[in-house]
């Protein structure tokens, strides 16, 4: 071959000649700066907030605090108080959960206007693992404390190990059937005190006539309401509950209507209690209906405890105590993350999970029930107002004016009540759920609605702790499925911008793009790891063999004789293999040696594999290491064997073993194809002499 064929067939490719347009931008160099050295007080005032928010406190902040805490008191403490019969707790260990995380959360909270509380739906499950370890004698106020410590320990171990990501990790859709499928079992579980008959269950609860799952209190409720169930009871329940119904609807109506935001601060919940005391006192409904009322509640004395006595405790209780942690990791994340994202504030999930970990554990010293973040009285904070955590420590201040001074005023509140403000809270996690199963169904989301119906169905008729399993197990299939996936796509030249595409493109329908005769270019748009790079084989296998992923192995495509039999000569279909590992960020040990198993399977099949364009900073070295570069080298010169007069740039340009980009590599093989036609012609004719 001549030299003036050479250079016309062996361009090397350069660096796109420079713009003539003057530029209207500066620009200067990039330089990468050691990193600053902090100062003692600003280390210390980022793990402790307080430190930061406190010093500039003012008298107007103050005044937004205490609207915004006096606010919140008027619902938070019947809730509260409310919890602690699901729990079948005193009501101390509900206002205790009120009193105690807002003052840890004031000096450890990296969000100033979260709202720390007693959680809903652990609560539940506190209450579900006092039923069960009710016959083992094991008291109820230990229990709280047991699990409060626990789950504190394993939120605290997350935030310090930098776990804060496992939350990134869950699928909505398994949260939503999780907190459905607890609002249902709240429902069920709060229908036996408002039909007067949940004594009657605890008894056959404890003789073993009836399990302790939700589906079996709905059975036993269907079964005995007719006969055993109180009438006044349940009047009383169903008003109570119309009432807050009304009063949710009415709220929102006007306030869409005529704009009354200030509705918002209506405390319809405070108000059904209060009626319902009076009523009570009034009308002296515990003689007169024989309607259960909370009566003297027991001295305070019994709540501060050692949180964990034994390892037995323990062992009994961690299931319940993980379950805890996980709810509520869940709800404060979603709390603290949408606050985050409104308001522009820079949180650490880690330092949250710090300081909500802290919470539970002292809490648990006083057999408080356990407490997290809440998204929904952090918006109401945030609407009435609260400027810092001062408006938590607010609503601490009045749990314990409540504790001192009030608690007198709960002896006439019937139970009933305390059951319906639990039904009013499950109703409203409820209610989104409608519109979530519509846009599932609507957008084809059939993998989500069976995780949304197997967590409600494995929890309902199981257990919570088996829903959360169920659950967890679902999702982590799907993302190791998704994971061990590989994305890699074929690329295609496009004719008038001349740059490589995805074939597989939308934009690609209107304008076909160009392939390159016996050659495919690949691109690996992920990093290689060791759960993904076999599925990349797999694939690179059945894209050189059929031409597409898309094709079923009985179909012939263009790239495979329609007989399926095959000469020796037929057998290679695709000479030259491209790959592009411009999105290829990382690649592990195992990645890399399956890359070398590839390279050393395809040379054997008289394949060139080409790769190009890395993103990373030394896979140059690691392929020089790896023996990629000499495998690549050797196989070229025992290729063009019998080709002489090949210029040494030229050689060393082939054996480079990792191009630039697409162009250079596409380059290379426009050389490798015409050197190959070449060494294949001398060579025969060297065997005919």
């Amino acid at each position: 071959m001549s030299d003036e064929s050479s250079r016309t067939l062996l361009p090397r490719p350069g660096v796109m000649p420079a713009s003539s347009t003057m530029s209207l931008r500066s620009y200067r160099a990039i330089k990468v700066d050691k990193p600053l050295r902090h100062d003692t007080k600003s280390y210390v005032s980022y793990y402790l907030p307080i430190l930061r928010w406190l010093p500039e406190y003012s008298w107007g902040k103050m005044a937004k605090d205490m609207l915004a805490g006096l606010t919140l008191t008027s619902f938070q403490i019947p809730l509260a108080i409310s919890l602690t019969t699901m729990a079948h707790v005193s009501p101390y260990a509900g206002l205790y959960a009120l009193v105690i995380p807002p003052l840890i959360y004031a000096v450890f909270g990296s969000v100033p206007t979260m709202v720390v509380g007693p959680q809903t739906v652990a609560s539940l499950v506190v209450g579900q693992s006092c039923d069960a370890w009710a016959h083992k004698s094991l008291e109820p106020l230990m229990t709280v404390a047991v699990i409060g410590c626990i789950s504190g320990v394993l939120v605290f171990a997350m935030g310090i190990f930098r776990l804060g990501f496992i939350d990134n990790a869950i699928s909505k859709a398994f949260l939503k059937g999780f907190t459905s499928a607890l609002a249902v079992v709240m429902l069920i579980t709060e229908l036996l005190p408002q039909l007067q008959i949940d004594d009657r269950y605890k008894q056959a609860l404890k003789e073993g006539k009836v399990g302790s799952a939700a589906w079996d209190k709905l059975v036993f409720a269907l079964e005995n309401a007719r006969e055993y169930s109180n009438p006044f009871s349940v009047k009383l329940s169903v008003a109570a509950f119309s009432i807050l119904l009304l009063s949710k609807y009415l709220k929102k109506y006007l306030t869409a209507k005529y704009g009354w935001t200030k509705l918002t601060f209506f405390p319809d919940l405070l108000l059904v209690v209060l009626g319902s005391i009076l009523l009570s006192f009034y009308y002296d409904w515990d003689n007169k209906y024989n309607l259960p009322i909370v009566g003297d509640l027991p001295p305070n004395k019994d709540h501060i405890k050692v949180p964990i006595q034994s390892f037995q405790e323990f062992k009994d209780l961690f299931d319940a105590s993980f379950l805890v942690a996980i709810l509520g990791l869940f709800e404060s994340a979603t709390a603290f993350k949408s606050i985050s994202a409104t308001f522009d504030i820079d949180v650490s999930s880690n330092r949250e999970l710090v300081s909500l970990g802290l919470i539970n554990i002292v809490g648990s010293v006083f057999s408080s029930l356990p407490a997290f973040g809440g998204y929904g009285r952090s918006k109401l904070n945030i609407f009435c107002g609260a400027q810092t955590p001062m408006a938590g420590i607010f609503v601490s201040l009045s749990a314990i004016f409540c504790m001192r001074f009030l608690m007198g005023v709960f002896h006439y509140l019937p139970l009933c009540i305390l059951a319906v403000i639990i039904s009013f809270i499950a109703y409203n996690l409820l209610e989104e759920v409608p519109g979530d199963m519509f846009f599932y169904w609507s957008v084809s989301g059939y993998q989500e609605l069976i995780t949304f119906s197997a967590v409600v169905l494995s929890t309902l008729i199981w257990s919570p702790q088996f829903g959360l399993v169920m659950g967890l197990g679902l999702t982590m299939i799907r993302l190791l499925k998704h994971t061990t996936q590989s994305r890699i796509q074929i690329l295609g030249k496009d004719p008038i911008t001349k740059k490589f595409r995805n074939i597989y493109s939308e934009h690609n329908e209107e304008i076909p793009l160009e392939e390159i005769e016996k050659t495919m270019v690949i691109k690996v748009p992920e990093p290689l790891v060791f759960w993904n790079v076999p599925d990349l084989m797999k694939k690179v296998k059945r894209l050189e063999k059929y031409g597409s992923l898309y094709v079923h192995p009985s179909y012939p495509t263009s790239l495979r004789p329609v007989s399926g039999v095959t000469t020796l000569k037929d057998n290679v279909y695709v000479k030259y293999i491209i790959m592009d590992l411009l999105g290829m960020t990382y690649i592990d040990m195992s990645a890399l040696q399956a890359l070398v198993d590839m390279v050393v399977n395809y040379h054997k099949r008289g394949i060139y594999v080409i790769f190009c364009r890395s993103s990373i900073r030394d896979l140059k070295n690691k392929f020089d290491k790896s023996g990629i570069t000499r495998l690549q080298a050797d196989f070229i010169s025992r290729q063009l064997l019998y080709q002489e007069g090949i210029p040494h740039d030229h050689l060393q340009f082939l054996k480079l073993g990792l191009y630039g980009s697409v162009d250079e590599a596409v380059t290379a093989v426009d050389m490798l194809e015409v050197l190959s036609s070449t060494s294949s012609g001398t060579a025969q004719n060297g065997r005919m002499a």
